[in-house]
């Protein structure tokens, strides 16, 4: 006789989609509900209730961050795309005005030439933004103060989208760990309330069909390509 399997957790499994566990946990609230003679299960109600609440506002508030990360996301890459054409368009200006792309002048402004834009990562644009608007301040009588002006423009539109997209991101992660928390907490409560209803029901296993939909607590198997 094997006793260990009675303290595995068969709801704690991170194969179960969110949606089936959540919806599982529902059903199984209700089934105590409608199915509580005397009260037998007013105690286990009173401390899944709560848990299973606390689980669905959570990932509610995740779900939402998400899509703010999203919408975020959308907001950074427009903005940086926006700053490299503005940049596109005045280097023939820069390059005009100084004498080709040789000139030490130009090579102040881009030193690693254009495709440096298309090879930097966005923490690394803010830099060569900020490289930019020097330079342009440097050479303000020739090339006219607008490019200083456009470019700290441009970066300044990039800089705070990019900001807001990574505090959606750290507010997302943080969000998901309390998700993975709060369902946790949820697992070990149906599993304490499996063995509390299993007390009421000795020697009728069958009984646990009206409490659990087990087809909700089942992994579902990927399906061959």
């Amino acid at each position: 006789m094997d006793l260990t399997r009675y303290f595995e957790n068969p709801f704690d499994n991170e194969r179960l989609k969110e949606s089936d566990f959540r919806t599982g946990a529902q059903f199984h609230i209700v089934s105590l509900q409608v199915k509580n003679p005397g009260g037998i299960y007013d105690t286990i109600l009173a401390q899944t209730i709560p848990l299973y609440d606390t689980l669905n506002s959570t990932v509610s508030a995740m779900k939402t961050e998400f899509a703010q990360q999203q919408g975020s996301t959308i907001t950074t890459n427009s903005t940086r795309r926006a700053f490299v054409k503005l940049v596109r368009i005045r280097e023939g200006l820069i390059s005009s005005t100084f004498g080709g792309t040789d000139s030490p002048q130009y090579q102040e402004f881009f030193p690693f030439g254009l495709s440096e834009l298309n090879r930097a990562a966005n923490v690394e644009i803010d830099q060569i933004a900020q490289r930019l608007i020097n330079v342009a301040a440097i050479y303000a009588a020739q090339l006219g103060p607008s490019l200083q002006a456009d470019l700290e423009a441009a970066r300044q539109a990039f800089v705070n989208a990019r900001a807001a997209q990574i505090t959606n991101m750290a507010e997302t992660s943080t969000l998901r760990h309390r998700v993975r928390k709060a369902r946790k907490a949820l697992a070990e409560q149906l599993l304490r309330n499996l063995y509390t209803i299993g007390l009421h029901h000795t020697g009728n296993p069958d009984a646990v069909s009206s409490y659990f939909d087990l087809s909700l607590f089942t992994p579902k198997r990927k399906k061959k390509r």
